[in-house]
């Protein structure tokens, strides 16, 4: 089940996924791997106004086996975001499971955790050093040679001004 909010902030849907996900997995039939909050940086407009906030659309994702809890699941949305919008429109997609594929490589959890507290080895990967030094050390006098070169006034500056 795929769960998208569209007019709501990504931020807010973050939470709405905390608050939303441990009660739908209360409802018979809805497994913890198939389901997924969607948000993105969208807007929503009506004659060039924007409507974020106003109205918000839902866009429910779900196997068809689940189609009778349709309602429970709507009122648990609308709950959810009562402090988020005035108006939701829904839009519920019912999908055969057969046509829903998961490529799961199984070296890999499913997800990761809130803490990102997964520890990933990768194979045959020398451990990285990160830089912490200057970068452009060797090359700060050639940028300033050529800053010098490219301002048509640096012959008349005397050394005080020409930085």
């Amino acid at each position: 089940m795929i769960i998208e909010f569209l007019g709501i902030d990504p931020y807010r849907v973050a939470e709405l996924s905390r608050t939303l996900q441990p009660k739908l997995l209360r409802l018979e039939g809805v497994r913890e791997e198939q389901l997924l909050f969607v948000s993105s940086e969208t807007t929503l407009y009506h004659h060039g106004v924007d409507q974020n906030t106003w109205i918000c659309l839902v866009r429910l994702r779900l196997e068809n086996y689940l189609q009778h809890h349709i309602e429970n699941m709507l009122e648990l949305i609308k709950s959810a975001l009562v402090e988020d919008t005035i108006h939701i429109q829904f839009d519920v997609q019912l999908i055969d499971p057969q046509h829903i594929h998961m490529a799961f490589n199984s070296d890999y959890p499913m997800f990761v955790t809130e803490n990102n507290e997964v520890d990933v080895v990768v194979p045959d990967e020398p451990n990285a050093d990160i830089f912490l030094g200057n970068a452009f050390q060797d090359h700060e006098e050639k940028l300033e040679k050529k800053a010098e070169e490219l301002d048509p006034l640096a012959a008349f500056k005397d050394d005080e001004t020409k930085h």
